[in-house]
């Protein structure tokens, strides 16, 4: 069986989105042994924990090598000053003291691939340095993300951290041996400004669920109510905001405040103060829940009646949302609200819902439509969603891999 050394920042028991796609992921590599290389648990409050999926890991995988932090890294965190590195992020002051820590502790030619996984992507230059000073045949890059091209970053101190970061990108890009990313749109986002032989490299895996999560689930109690239950599970940050969901309520609430007798909006996960702040002005309409382990969000899911996807209102997006796929796995029905791209093209071809990202008056009427319409069901895709499954999706990567 062939060996595998992933390195990442982001690996359980972090409440992140790639802590839990890279479990899923390697966990059902059924032609590869896979030991990680990552952090000891962030300093509490900097970072959510949560260990839902550690019998899981341990299950699955081989060793878990877990590097101290860094005294700067810890000033840091507790002071709140991440966004003075932003080159690629703060992770890269514990850069040096992973790298050594793996010289220091790990027979790396012992491993058939060593894999770099991001976010966050300084990730990715700790790979760079493992490559020459071994000379690693299988060096692979995985983005969660864009790198440079990330609209959500890369617009700092004046246009610097986005040249810094595409002078990184290009000599991780150069000794890569292959680079995965999850969407045709991030393919040809990220490739778009290098030739044939980078372009060449990049592959695309997309995002998977596990069908072993969601078992021994209990079906909601509605203690007799017919309302029919909307659910968004995970963050909101920057423009990734419900504005144009609340007020496309508000419209409706104008002609139709009856319709509110019928259903129920709901969020779950955990949000800043000044994001909870927005919601709390607005809770008539949307009622927060709070934050949840991710075992316990398949449950939720598989519960809801209809789970909501929300975008930022870009003119198109290339980002496949982690939690877009675990909705896939929940067989439930999916309201995307998105702009063109990744997101809203899976949502289509799954047999979801797609509505307007940033026209209330429109939203409001897709919405209305489909109230007066309640317990109606679009059919879903079951073969395509087959497709993210984690068992195909390993497959899929380790073709890659040459297995």
């Amino acid at each position: 069986m062939k060996r595998a050394l992933l390195i990442t920042y982001s690996f359980s028991p972090q409440a992140t989105p790639e802590s839990i796609l890279s479990a899923k992921l390697f966990a059902n590599m059924q032609d590869l042994k896979t030991d990680v290389v990552t952090i000891k648990q962030p300093i509490p409050g900097t970072i959510d924990l949560d260990a839902s999926l550690e019998n899981y890991i341990n299950k699955y995988f081989g060793k878990i090598y877990r590097c101290n932090l860094n005294r700067v890294f810890k000033l840091l965190s507790v002071l709140n000053l991440k966004r003075i590195f932003p080159f690629p992020d703060y992770f890269r002051i514990l850069n040096n003291t992973i790298y050594h820590y793996i010289i220091k502790n790990i027979d790396i030619k012992s491993y058939d691939y060593v894999i770099t996984w991001s976010q966050s992507h300084s990730i990715h230059l700790v790979g760079l340095k493992l490559k020459k000073k071994y000379n690693l045949e299988n060096w692979i890059t995985y983005f969660s993300d864009p790198w440079s091209d990330n609209p959500f970053f890369n617009k700092s101190y004046l246009g610097i951290e986005k040249l810094l970061n595409i002078l990184n990108e290009k000599k991780v890009f150069k000794e890569s041996k292959k680079i995965i990313c999850t969407s045709n749109e991030t393919k040809e986002l990220i490739g778009k400004k290098y030739n044939k032989t980078i372009k060449d490299k990049i592959y695309i895996i997309p995002h998977c669920f596990d069908k072993k999560l969601y078992s021994n689930f209990q079906t909601l109690n509605k203690n007799g109510s017919e309302k029919l239950y909307f659910r968004y599970i995970g963050k909101f940050y920057g423009k990734r905001f419900p504005k144009v969901l609340i007020d496309a309520l508000i419209i409706i609430e104008k002609t139709r405040k009856d319709i509110f007798n019928k259903i129920k909006f709901e969020v779950y996960g955990s949000q800043n103060f000044l994001v909870l702040a927005k919601i709390y002005n607005y809770r008539k309409y949307i009622q927060y829940l709070g934050p949840i382990s991710y075992s316990k969000s398949l449950k939720i899911m598989q519960n809801a009646d209809y789970l909501l996807v929300i975008d930022a209102p870009f003119s198109k997006s290339v980002f496949f949302p982690s939690k877009l796929v675990d909705y896939m796995g929940s067989g439930k029905d999916v309201i995307g609200i998105t702009p063109d791209g990744t997101a809203r093209d899976i949502i289509k071809k799954m047999g979801g819902y797609t509505f307007s990202h940033n026209n209330p008056k429109k939203l409001s009427e897709e919405l209305l439509s489909l109230f007066e319409n309640l317990g109606s069901k679009n059919l879903i895709n079951k073969n395509f969603i087959n497709n993210f499954s984690s068992e195909e999706v390993a497959k899929k990567f380790q073709s890659v891999l040459e297995i």
